[in-house]
């Protein structure tokens, strides 16, 4: 679902229904022993806000800014040996994620130039944060209250490319 705001600002929302089966690495130990793993359920929702700030009539700056709440039925997880589980992906049980998203990115070369042809070469920077929030909401299970593993709160990136006007691009990211 979205809504023009403006015309150079768009609100979106969406809800899904996720399902995904285990992949046979995950469903199957090394040992060849059938884990029993079901498969993932989750209704995930988002809302959020995407644009361009126009400078003289051309985009130079993309943003998006995007909340997302996560809600599974059934997630599988990576053991966490060092949490006393064996190696095997296991069920998480029932799980929550929620968290922001932004993104920003940056076209150096109409910034400095203010030229807005579109066939020409270009330099761009990108940089991105997101915060998630996961928390095990299995009601009465073990590890109920829990953080998930390998899961970071905080996520950031940055990069800087280069666009030419034949397609060609390349990038760095950190």
């Amino acid at each position: 679902l979205t809504y023009a705001l403006a015309a150079n600002h768009t609100l979106f929302a969406g809800f899904h229904r996720g399902f995904s089966p285990p992949r046979t690495a995950q469903a199957i130990s090394s040992t060849g022993q059938d884990l029993e793993l079901e498969a993932e359920r989750s209704w995930e929702y988002e809302l959020g806000l995407r644009g361009y700030a126009p400078c003289a009539g051309c985009e130079w700056l993309r943003y998006e800014v995007t909340g997302f709440y996560y809600d599974f039925d059934v997630e599988i997880v990576p053991a966490n040996q060092s949490g006393g589980a064996g190696t095997a992906d296991t069920h998480a049980g029932e799980t929550r994620h929620l968290g922001i998203e932004t993104a920003i990115t940056d076209d150096l070369t109409r910034l400095f130039t203010g030229r807005c042809d579109p066939c020409r070469a270009g330099w761009f920077v990108d940089l991105g944060y997101t915060f998630v929030d996961t928390e095990n909401v299995t009601p009465g299970g073990l590890f109920e209250g829990n953080d998930l593993p390998y899961a970071p709160e905080h996520v950031g990136w940055a990069g800087l490319r280069f666009e030419s006007p034949s397609g060609f691009s390349a990038g760095i990211v950190a």
